[in-house]
């Protein structure tokens, strides 16, 4: 498994990361992210890319059909609950893959990259108030 999970503060969810992704670990990845969306309550994820290393970029490339498929879904049966998504990332491989993703691929809900954790901490409870209430040294993509 190379994701982990903690929804004991849902709907905020952590995802952490660590190097063992493959095929396998992948499918678990997706497969749980889905099944919050059987929960029919909205929900934010928060990753923290900080151990993931330096991934293929097969991921990327799967990410980004994962996301169309999201959307796809949200658009035939309105059963996508992501109402956002914050990474930290303070890596510049990892941003540069990112930016990649969603230059092929929009988000399925905005996305909010930040550099720490702190900062992704004060972001969530800013949007809380205002979904445009955010530091400009955020950088912010918008579905499509």
């Amino acid at each position: 498994m190379f994701a982990f999970f903690n929804d004991s503060l849902f709907p905020k969810i952590y995802v952490t990361f660590n190097q063992n992704i493959n095929p396998n670990s992948w499918t678990q990845f997706t497969t749980t992210w889905r099944n919050f969306d059987l929960k029919k309550q909205p929900y934010t994820l928060l990753f923290d890319l900080a151990g993931l290393g330096l991934p293929h970029l097969t991921y990327a490339i799967k990410i980004s059909y994962f996301i169309e498929s999201l959307k796809k879904r949200k658009k035939l049966l309105n059963n996508v609950y992501l109402t956002k998504s914050i990474i930290i990332c303070n890596n510049t491989y990892q941003r540069k893959l990112l930016e990649w993703v969603f230059f092929i691929q929009s988000p399925v809900a905005p996305v909010y990259i930040v550099k720490t954790t702190e900062e992704a901490e004060q972001l969530y409870n800013n949007l809380s108030f205002n979904k445009h209430f955010y530091l400009s040294t955020v950088t912010a993509y918008f579905p499509k």
